[in-house]
């Protein structure tokens, strides 16, 4: 079982709600970033979700954006991000999930990136710009590493596709709100 799975098991077994935690990576710098998981963790947050920046974040609201454009401009980049997860991994054993773009992990290599991501620590992706019908290959890179790769649905999504997706789910569905 992964940190995630075991994370996930122990709160249904408790009949728990659990508390995930999003933070952009690197904003405003490295030494914040790794505060505010110190922080979530000892705050009671079950799970980090860290924010990989984007400069063209379609899916991300305004504050995300902000936050996004903060980091990159305080030079955060994919190495980066992947050093400051296995520097969390020196002292924390909290599921994280990487949150990115898939242009991001395509121009890195999605084979690379998914190997680095597990090497770093990583125990999921959630891409929000990728939609189901074109995972299986990121997918199957997963799949290989022990990642979970996290998918969505929405109120707008139609039930044969959330029957799909809920079908070849990994880790948990996120279902956005709105």
């Amino acid at each position: 079982m992964t940190r995630l799975e075991d994370t996930l098991k122990k709160l249904k077994e408790e009949q728990k709600k659990g508390l995930f935690i999003y933070i952009m990576a690197g904003a405003p710098d490295v030494e914040t970033t790794l505060n505010a998981v110190r922080a979530a963790e000892k705050a009671g947050a079950d799970v980090i979700e860290l924010g990989l920046a984007f400069s063209d974040p379609l899916a991300d609201g305004p504050v995300i954006q902000k936050a996004g454009m903060s980091a990159i401009k305080n030079g955060m980049t994919t190495k980066k991000f992947m050093d400051l997860v296995r520097k969390i991994r020196e002292e924390s054993a909290i599921p994280l999930i990487g949150m990115g773009y898939i242009n991001t992990m395509l121009h890195y290599g999605l084979d690379t990136f998914t190997s680095d991501a597990k090497a770093a620590g990583l125990d999921a992706l959630i891409v929000p710009d990728l939609p189901h019908e074109e995972s299986a290959e990121l997918k199957g890179f997963c799949q290989a590493k022990q990642l979970h790769l996290i998918e969505f649905v929405t109120p707008n999504t139609v039930e044969a596709r959330v029957r799909e997706t809920c079908t070849s789910a990994d880790g948990f569905i996120y279902c956005v709100s709105v």
